[in-house]
């Protein structure tokens, strides 16, 4: 299955995607397609830097930012999604676990297209919530299509997963008020 025919089935139809890739083992393949997924966000990400107004600098320090970044995010996401699934009982594989969220992952490329569209109309922001939402789907359907969990183990370990990311954004933002990060700045 070649890159394009598997983004195209997470826009499409991600549990045929789920079953087609099912069987491949290891985590080369998700890598792989996870690379190309964060080369090719990094590379829009660095157009709409320079389309809203920043320098070139800055726009190439936010793509190899953003694509460094997100391999220890993918793999510290996986390892927590998975462990809160074994306390579920689930039997499967990380690479099975880091999958999903590798292929879920791959709607980054919509959300940076959509902030260069957000530029000229910013009345358009919902739109990165729907992608949010869309990837949020795509990881449980796929997880489901791996997962040996009941379907309520499995309905209950995707709410406990959700909580626990509230939670810590939360706390996240608590913490970031408390030290005053986020308390705007008063010209005197």
């Amino acid at each position: 299955m070649t890159f394009f025919n598997e983004l195209l089935g997470i826009y499409a139809n991600p549990k045929e995607l789920a079953n087609e890739i099912k069987d491949t083992e290891g985590l080369s393949s998700p890598i792989k397609f996870f690379t190309f997924v964060n080369i090719i966000t990094s590379i829009i990400l660095l157009i709409s830097s320079i389309i809203e107004g920043q320098t070139i600098v800055m726009g190439i320090s936010t793509a190899i930012g953003t694509f460094i970044m997100m391999y220890p995010t993918i793999f510290i996401a996986s390892g927590f999604i998975h462990l809160i699934m074994k306390l579920f009982g689930d039997s499967k594989k990380y690479f099975q676990t880091f999958k999903a969220i590798a292929y879920s992952l791959a709607l980054g490329i919509l959300s940076g297209l959509f902030e260069i569209i957000i530029f000229y109309i910013p009345s358009a922001s919902f739109l990165n919530y729907i992608v949010a939402l869309w990837s949020l789907y795509v990881m449980i359907i796929i997880l489901r299509e791996y997962s040996d969990l009941s379907k309520m183990k499995f309905i209950f370990s995707m709410m406990t997963i959700i909580t626990i990311q509230i939670i810590l954004v939360l706390l996240f933002i608590g913490v970031l008020a408390y030290f005053g990060f986020l308390s705007p700045t008063v010209a005197s």
